[in-house]
């Protein structure tokens, strides 16, 4: 790629070595200057091929720096620098013939992104073209994808109840539609509750029931123990007459006898930062299904593509589609690259952290009590480990753990863990206590 010339318009000296630093680091030419004498001088002889020009310079204002461009340069690219990030200035400086601004304090990886893309100084990833409406569908070549949909054809050769399992934004109802699609077809009465709305009297559940072949209940972990026993009641008698599909985060919040029935088929869909290999195929196929929306041709940088790779994604493929969604509307030449994407909401594995993540998700899933499922997920664990390595002696597990061993007992009972000590260890545990006492 040959060595492009940067002209950059600023009287900040700070800013002008700052950006100098940086362009020359990315392999470009650069020129600087700070009034109209020496723009005029570096086009004439430097011949730019992109200009950063400040908005508001003491004795020199962008605007006039812009119109004299344009006349005398009409195809050079133009981004505008400022710090006054007002509606005003934005279509202000558009209108006189800016392709972009750029809101100081300056974000190197974004001016460096945003000359890339005026440049074409891009790699694409994934090319998309507007075609007729593109239907959802499960994609990715990973194991658990294969998985998910070899058992999605299974539940839909036959009526059996089937239990869809995963964290929220997997893809849970995407699943119970394809289910509906390949078996009972989309022509066939189809009816959504959500678990926490669901009645907890059988003869509320049999009239909601009754007006669909088939009934998705989604977060059916949220309803209510009485609901829950209430529809066991409908599906036992075989009063019900429409098919049942429901989802869960949590299959522990489910009573034993209805998990058990409605688990005719079980589908876990998976975490996306569990399936990352399928993130190139998930984002094209979501950018397909906005380009046959929008009519509009979209593509997806190699750089842009690796960010997404990278991200957490606690929110799952529900967080991908709405990422590409935002960034694919922001990107007025249609290409998707690292400056289209949201900021915040992307962070490299360096600054990522997974327990922050998992206790994000935690959260999330366990609304109401995540404190108490948090420890009882990670305690129990712990202290069985704690006294396996210690052969179930309770003082040196209690020494391991760094608490005191009246207190580690009290866990195990807590836990229903206390089986673990046999009884002549309890019984030397207590004389110990005593003598120390």
């Amino acid at each position: 790629m040959p060595r492009a010339n940067i002209l950059v318009v600023d009287d900040d000296a700070a800013v002008c070595w700052a950006l100098e630093r940086a362009l020359r680091q990315a392999g470009y030419e650069v020129a600087i200057a700070a009034s109209l004498p020496q723009v005029e001088r570096c086009v004439q002889v430097r011949r730019p091929e992109l200009a950063l020009i400040d908005w508001r310079m003491p004795g020199l204002s962008g605007e006039t720096v812009l119109r004299w461009l344009r006349e005398r340069s009409p195809a050079l690219p133009t981004l505008v620098m400022t710090a006054y990030g007002t509606v005003e200035v934005t279509v202000a400086a558009l209108q006189v013939g800016a392709r972009d601004v750029l809101v100081k304090p300056l974000d190197l990886d974004q001016v460096l992104s945003a000359i890339a893309r005026h440049l074409g100084h891009r790699e694409v990833a994934l090319a998309i073209a507007p075609r007729k409406p593109v239907e959802p569908h499960l994609v990715g070549t990973s194991v658990p994808i294969r998985e998910c949909c070899r058992r999605i054809g299974l539940a839909a050769l036959n009526r059996a109840p089937v239990l869809l399992l995963g964290p929220s934004g997997s893809g849970r109802s995407l699943a119970a539609h394809l289910i509906h699609r390949y078996g009972a077809g989309t022509q066939t009465p189809w009816l959504t509750t959500e678990g926490a709305e669901l009645p907890s009297d059988p003869r509320q559940l049999l009239a909601v029931g009754r007006t669909a072949s088939c009934w998705y209940i989604r977060e059916l972990d949220r309803a209510s123990v009485h609901s829950q026993r209430a529809l066991l009641q409908c599906i036992d008698t075989g009063a019900l007459p429409c098919r049942l599909l429901a989802s869960a985060a949590d299959e522990r919040a489910l009573t034993p006898e209805l998990a058990m029935t409605v688990a005719s088929h079980v589908i876990c869909l998976p975490a996306l930062a569990a399936i990352r290999e399928d993130i190139p195929l998930i984002a094209a196929h979501l950018l397909a299904r906005w380009a046959a929306r929008a009519q509009r041709a979209v593509s997806l940088t190699e750089d842009a593509l690796e960010q997404l790779s990278m991200h957490t994604w606690p929110g799952n493929v529900r967080e991908l589609a709405r990422v590409l969604e935002t960034a694919a509307a922001s990107a007025t030449d249609g290409c998707i690259d690292r400056g289209c994407l949201p900021l915040l909401a992307l962070r490299s594995p360096q600054t990522a952290s997974p327990a922050l993540a998992a206790a994000q998700a935690f959260l999330r899933d366990h609304a109401g009590q995540a404190y108490e499922r948090w420890l009882e997920h990670w305690e129990r664990p712990l202290l069985s480990c704690a006294l396996m390595q210690a052969h179930g002696n309770l003082s040196q597990a209690a020494s391991a753990l760094g608490v005191h061993r009246g207190t580690l007992r009290r866990r195990l009972q807590r836990l229903g863990m206390d089986s673990a000590l046999g009884s002549d260890d309890t019984a030397s545990e207590d004389r110990t206590d005593s003598v120390a006492r």
